[in-house]
């Protein structure tokens, strides 16, 4: 059974401050984007799409370049780019690596 709660605005302010002010948090050290894609929950982590579905399953799939990830926060996150934007995805895997903070962060909320 699945229902709709909507969460208090005060655990909202404080999981809102963890996720940007901790240093290992996806947000400030990663390619990060999320959403709620009917009752699947979708994510882009680096180089990497993350479809978790209602039925517990999940779906992996790598991007083979960075105007694959481009299209997908473009198409399927709905997020406006600049026509120009580019993304270095052996960058993202390499500061990832060393722990040194990414530069482009990105989130994604549905309505």
């Amino acid at each position: 059974d699945v229902r709709e709660v909507a969460a208090l605005v005060c655990d909202q302010q404080v999981a809102n401050f963890w996720s940007f002010a901790w240093p290992e948090a996806r947000w400030t050290g990663c390619l990060f984007a999320a959403r709620i894609v009917g009752i699947d929950r979708v994510h882009v982590l680096n180089s990497e799409k993350c479809v978790r579905h209602a039925d517990g399953t999940t779906t992996r799939t790598p991007f083979e370049c960075s105007s694959e990830v481009l299209a997908c926060l473009r198409g399927e996150f709905g997020l406006v780019l600049p026509p120009d934007a580019e993304l270095d995805l052996a960058l993202i895997d390499a500061q990832v690596r060393k722990g040194a903070p990414s530069t482009f962060h990105v989130a994604s909320y549905a309505s």
